[in-house]
């Protein structure tokens, strides 16, 4: 990953399915707006040779076409993009996550399922994308059907608990934020228990002034239903954009790429809106 002070890696996973056209939007909304001097925009797409099939929409050429001219409207320059056609070797997932660990990806936008279109529950991800959720070491921004991708104006909400993970998606959410030009962040800390509302409240609007980004810190005490539907519910409610989590939380301070906690684990499959779920540092 980029190393702090840096450009970021943001990179989208190109199929030619309308998700993977709303995944490209909603890494473009974040990138497009005001890139610093080193970013990049990655489009990745993974080829098969071997299906020799497919309509002129789908091809491997057709896609990557799409995604330069989606570049041009969104007015990223030709010097800030980058594309990767890769082979298929092995799964796509293994391909995919290949590049993302070669090109030192940061974000990874990706379609919560691909061209083989939704699955029987809306909170199912396809094969991929919930390998990506799982196993990327790059941090993971998922589109829905129903996201919700902003012209400029971009609301974040960050998930924010006492630990070191949700700490590091705050910082991930204001490198993004600072990126577009006219954000709102809300740093939201749901707990049953008030114990450290004080302290967290305290950083989280010490961070805010820090970095001098308008938004707010929130608690929510939990009430009857779980911490990940009320962070839902909340989202739903407040019209966020994008919700910001560490992909785990208290029970896995180490960090491990490859897990995903309960919490990050639901919102990221039942939030209808954008969902970033930020690695741990490796």
């Amino acid at each position: 990953m980029a190393a702090s002070g840096e450009g970021l890696n943001y990179a989208v996973a190109v199929d030619g399915s309308d998700l993977s056209h709303k995944a490209f939007d909603a890494v473009a909304c974040l990138f497009s707006q005001k890139p610093e001097k080193d970013d990049r925009f990655f489009v990745i797409h993974v080829k098969d040779s071997s299906k020799d099939y497919l309509p002129a929409h789908l091809t491997p050429k057709h896609i990557i076409e799409d995604a330069k001219t989606g570049c041009i409207k969104r007015r990223i320059t030709e010097d800030k993009v980058i594309t990767v056609l890769e082979e298929k070797e092995g799964s796509t997932l293994s391909t995919l996550l290949s590049v993302a660990r070669k090109e030192h990806i940061d974000f990874l936008g990706i379609g919560s399922y691909g061209r083989k279109g939704p699955k029987s529950s809306t909170s199912t991800f396809g094969t991929v994308s919930d390998g990506a959720l799982r196993d990327c070491p790059a941090s993971i921004v998922i589109a829905k059907p129903s996201s919700t991708i902003p012209d400029q104006s971009v609301h974040f909400m960050v998930c924010v608990d006492n630990s070191p993970n949700s700490w590091r998606a705050a910082d991930m959410a204001i490198a993004m934020a600072k990126r577009t030009v006219s954000p709102d962040i809300t740093l939201l800390y749901v707990d049953r228990f008030e114990s450290f509302k004080q302290k967290v409240m305290e950083k989280a609007d010490k961070k805010l002034a820090d970095n001098d980004i308008h938004g707010q810190g929130v608690f929510l005490k939990k009430g009857p239903k779980s911490i990940g539907e009320t962070i839902v519910d909340y989202a739903i409610e407040h019209d966020v954009h994008f919700v910001v989590l560490g992909s785990t939380g208290h029970k896995h301070q180490a960090g491990n790429a490859h897990t995903v906690g309960t919490v990050s684990g639901y919102c990221a499959h039942h939030a209808p809106m954008c969902t970033v779920l930020v690695k741990p540092k490796m």
